[in-house]
């Protein structure tokens, strides 16, 4: 007997990618690129 039952379950979350050094800190403070992830 199944107490909770959950169907279609899903969470995503924007993450800021940057490239390495302190150019791409800078860049990344005016032009933020984002990656979207998935969790759930």
């Amino acid at each position: 007997m199944n107490v909770i039952e959950v169907k279609g379950l899903s969470k995503t979350f924007k993450v800021k990618t940057k490239e390495a050094g302190l150019r791409g800190s800078i860049s990344t403070l005016f032009r933020p690129d984002y990656k979207t992830v998935e969790a759930v």
